[in-house]
């Protein structure tokens, strides 16, 4: 729903200008003007995400990382509230101005850029990170601004997450996981037996309980948000031993919480 609170929103079809990530006093992330400026958006077609109709010319008021206002139209020159100093606007006539969408299953790392091979990274870790900055791009402008990413090759995936929260580059908000964990016949294993999982894949072989809680504990270090576990493709059986889950859900929980 658009309405007073933090800002995560999108103008279809382009990128805001001046729109950058960082944190406010508090630690939070959200989106807000360039240098502190207060942003106004007008003009456009406003979708505010409560099913009420789509208004036109409505006018958004952000100061910081915070909506201040949303208007249905646009009634002469706009006051930005109460904020002090520089004011930028946008004209947004033509477009559709809405909250930022979430998708909640995205792969920035996924697969190789040269082949269709499913599971298969690049082989350098640093090729892989530009790659996935690049896909994080293409999906804020797209008008997602908050995404998922349940698994990808090597710590690409954190690294371009924190490059956003610097404003380093360009992105939506990113949760993310490590290699997918999973066992020998499991939906991870997509390797020949005697190649096992090599650094460039999105998984990672782990044979027993105990193998499994080092891999958490190590995941957990590079700080992601979430482990992702791949049982079979399709859950058309479990590969995972029961003891093997319960050992990596009860570490999970000490080590993420």
């Amino acid at each position: 729903m658009l309405s007073a609170g933090t800002a995560a929103m999108a103008v279809t079809g382009r990128l805001i200008p001046g729109y950058d990530r960082r944190h406010d006093d508090n630690g939070t992330e959200g989106a807000m003007a360039s240098d502190g400026a207060t942003l106004v958006i007008e003009g456009g077609t406003l979708i505010d995400g409560t099913g009420a109709e789509a208004r036109g010319n409505g006018r958004v008021v952000i100061s910081g990382n915070r909506i201040q206002s949303v208007a249905a139209k646009a009634k002469g020159p706009a006051r930005a509230g109460r904020a002090r100093g520089r004011v930028e606007r946008i004209d947004a006539t033509g477009q559709w101005v809405m909250p930022g969408l979430i998708d909640a299953h995205v792969h920035l790392s996924f697969g190789h850029p040269l082949s269709g091979g499913i599971g298969r990274g690049t082989v350098s870790a640093e090729f892989t990170a530009l790659r996935a900055a690049m896909n994080a791009q293409a999906v804020l402008r797209a008008g997602v601004t908050s995404i998922s990413v349940p698994g990808g090759a090597w710590f690409s995936d954190v690294a371009v997450r924190e490059a956003i929260a610097h404003g380093l580059v360009e992105g939506p908000r990113i949760f993310c996981a490590g290699r997918l964990l999973s066992v020998p016949g499991g939906g991870g294993d997509r390797e020949p037996y005697w190649v096992g999982t090599p650094d460039h894949a999105i998984s990672k072989l782990c044979h027993g309980a105990q193998e499994m809680v080092a891999e958490v504990r190590r995941q957990a270090k590079h700080r992601v948000d979430f482990v992702k576990l791949i049982d079979s493709d399709w859950g058309d059986f479990q590969a995972f031993a029961d003891d093997e889950l319960a050992a990596k859900i009860g570490e999970a929980g000490a080590d993420l919480d």
